[in-house]
């Protein structure tokens, strides 16, 4: 019941901020000659399909390929010991997009993906369907793009496995999916919400009673954290140069753990990232930025974030360093 009130709080806030975004959104800041009023999409909007630790809402050209690497330090709190993050444990991932050349219309605006992330160590293929593109005249004037990915844990079984739990294939699966729904208000600035789903076939649990019954067996631990979980992404990227843009990014999980909070089990944490943008052509993004996110897979940073963006009493401030690279191949 807590977490349906909380849930009841936070949705008519959602609910008219979306509002608001799309009704602000009918306002064309773009000039136009009306002698050349065309139904052309805004070509402006991202230079690259990843944004920080989301997507945007932008598909690459047909028959063209792009590649991502991903790569996520340690905590700035390990101290100078460890350089402050960059000794650490690092997070690698890397992905291929591919649209194809289709002149089927089911096709036509699909990109296919895949990837494998090094913490923990999985494996993802995704699809990104462009369903709406914002024009320059405005009779367009939202991108809505749909994401799905699904993820497979390929560590040993007992590194999956959940005390008092019988595995299963299965439970090496999760999932994740969105919908972008994106403005560009003008050539320097972008706006991006998107509500998400995500969804684990196993998740975290406690460990299991001691207590056994009459049979001998014990009982398996109770679920700590939901297997859906609901929540919301909001970026915004503002465009200095032509080669120059500042990107931030709030992706919050609208549900709590299923037992009471205590020090070491806690609610999600909102997953903020800052950075910048440096792209040298069309083809090719850097991003630098600071993150409170260690997992690369969305999902992942939906449900078990626990870092924290500033100190909060005697726990310290989670960010870290990361970049993504891409590279567009026609």
């Amino acid at each position: 019941m807590r977490n349906m009130k909380s849930c009841n709080r936070t949705l008519p806030m959602v609910i008219a901020a979306t509002l608001l975004f799309i009704l602000f959104g009918q306002a064309n800041l773009y000039s136009q000659d009306k002698k050349t009023d065309t139904n052309k999409p805004v070509t402006d909007t991202y230079v690259s399909g990843v944004f920080l630790e989301n997507q945007t809402c932008i598909i690459n050209d047909p028959g063209t390929t792009e590649m991502e690497i991903s790569h996520r330090f340690g905590p700035f709190n390990s101290g100078h010991t460890l350089a402050w993050g960059i000794y650490s444990s690092a997070n690698i991932g890397v992905g291929l997009n591919h649209r194809f050349k289709s002149k089927i219309p089911v096709f036509k605006d699909i990109q296919f993906g895949i990837g494998s992330t090094s913490t923990p160590m999985t494996m993802q293929g995704s699809l990104k369907w462009a369903a709406l593109k914002q024009t320059t005249n405005g009779k367009i004037p939202l991108s809505i793009t749909w994401y799905g990915a699904m993820y497979y844990d390929s560590r040993t079984t007992d590194k999956i496995i959940a005390p008092g739990h019988t595995f299963y294939e299965v439970d090496r699966l999760s999932y994740f999916t969105e919908i972008l729904i994106s403005r560009s208000f003008c050539k320097y600035f972008n706006l991006q919400v998107a509500p998400t789903f995500s969804h684990y076939n196993l998740v975290q649990v406690a460990n299991p009673s001691v207590q056994q019954d009459s049979t001998g067996h014990v009982p398996a631990g109770i679920p700590i954290r939901k297997n859906s979980n609901f929540g919301i992404s909001a970026l915004a990227r503002v465009k200095f140069t032509s080669v120059i843009a500042f990107m931030c990014e709030f992706d919050k999980n609208f549900n709590k753990i299923l037992v009471p909070e205590t020090e070491t089990l806690t609610n999600p944490k909102p997953t903020i990232a800052m950075g910048f943008e440096f792209s040298s052509s069309a083809a090719h993004s850097f991003q630098l930025f600071v993150t409170t996110a260690s997992g690369i897979s969305y999902q992942r940073n939906m449900v078990y974030n626990q870092n924290l963006f500033a100190r909060k009493g005697s726990t310290k401030s989670g960010l870290m360093l990361g970049f993504n690279l891409t590279r567009v191949f026609y």
